[in-house]
C-alpha cells in the first residue's frame, strides 16, 4: 500500500478486536483495540501511524480466533 490500508475481516458476533502490527523484527508499532458490531468490518490503517515505508506484519485478535498476514508499504507512487 502506499498512503493507507484497509484490514477487513468478518465477526459471527459483536466482539471487542484488537489489532497489533509489528515489524520486521517483531517489535509492536502500532495498536488498536475496540468494539465491533456483528458483520463484515474494517480498520483503515494510515502508513504515517507505522512511521516509514516497510514490511509490516498485523495480527487480528478476537475471542473466535486471530488471524496474521504480511503487509508491505511503499512510497509513493509516480
Amino acid at each position: 500500500f502506499v498512503d493507507k490500508t484497509s484490514i477487513h475481516f468478518y465477526l459471527p458476533d459483536q466482539d471487542e478486536v484488537r489489532l497489533v502490527i509489528t515489524d520486521a523484527s517483531g517489535r509492536p508499532v502500532y495498536q488498536h483495540k475496540a468494539q465491533y458490531l456483528k458483520g463484515n468490518q474494517r480498520i483503515v490503517v494510515d502508513k504515517q501511524q507505522l512511521g516509514a515505508a516497510g514490511i509490516w506484519y498485523y495480527t487480528l485478535y478476537t475471542r473466535f480466533g486471530t488471524e496474521s498476514r504480511k503487509m508491505i508499504s511503499g512510497g509513493a507512487m509516480r
